[in-house]
């Protein structure tokens, strides 16, 4: 008979229909209820209906995907004291050349 479809995929079977009943209401409503043209407002209405389900985002799955590692959230006073552990210590920095330059333009002038 029927095939079995999940809680989901059920509850977006009925949402389906219940909009494409919806959306040929109005169609005909628009036409002022004019016999004859119910199955072309029914056919337009499921375009539609399919057309806006298929822009909107999938729906998640029942059962979440398991997250890795790195994709788990830390709080971020943990995160700043891995970090601090992690980093290695900084070095002092380097004297300018310059300095060391100085005393022998000092020593040239002295010379001459």
């Amino acid at each position: 008979m029927g095939t079995k479809l999940t809680a989901t995929a059920q509850a977006q079977a009925d949402r389906r229909a219940a909009m494409i009943a919806e959306a040929a209401y109005f169609a005909a409503e628009r036409r002022n209820f004019t016999p004859g043209n119910e199955v072309s407002d029914w056919l337009a209405a499921e375009q539609q209906v399919d057309s806006i389900m298929r822009s909107e985002k999938p729906a998640r799955s029942e059962k979440p995907a398991r997250k890795k590692a790195a994709e788990v959230a830390v709080p971020k006073a943990v995160a700043k004291k891995t970090a601090a552990k992690k980093a290695p210590a900084k070095k002092a920095p380097a004297k300018k050349a310059s300095a060391k330059k100085a005393p022998a333009k000092k020593a040239a002038a002295k010379r001459k």
